[in-house]
């Protein structure tokens, strides 16, 4: 197989810059695509299926900036706790709910 040694604008001339090619429309890929277009950039985003159905739709599309250790010692407990706190990264506001006892 022979290198190419010429840059790619002159395959392309009436390219001004390269465009942005995506793979993945699930939450990663239209989140990423989505704040490169925002900064002005031409943006594809490439998919074989729809959009969300692959990895974003078996693990529901969640996307966390951070998260904690749910292995360390303790944390079991801790979040317990933090279920009544107001201010904790895990508040449930508690009420009286029938389904939720009997699940």
């Amino acid at each position: 197989m022979r290198s190419h040694t010429r840059p790619l604008r002159a395959y392309y001339p009436r390219m001004s810059r390269p465009r942005t090619v995506i793979v993945g429309a699930g939450i990663v890929g239209l989140t990423t695509a989505y704040f490169l277009a925002r900064a002005g950039r031409e943006v594809i985003v490439l998919d074989r299926d729809e959009i969300g159905d692959g990895a974003s739709y078996g693990n529901a599309g969640l996307l966390s900036i951070g998260h904690y250790p749910l292995t360390r010692p303790g944390v079991s407990w801790r979040g317990f706790k933090w279920m009544f706190d107001r201010n904790a990264p895990l508040f449930i506001r508690p009420r009286p709910d029938a389904d939720l006892l009997s699940w």
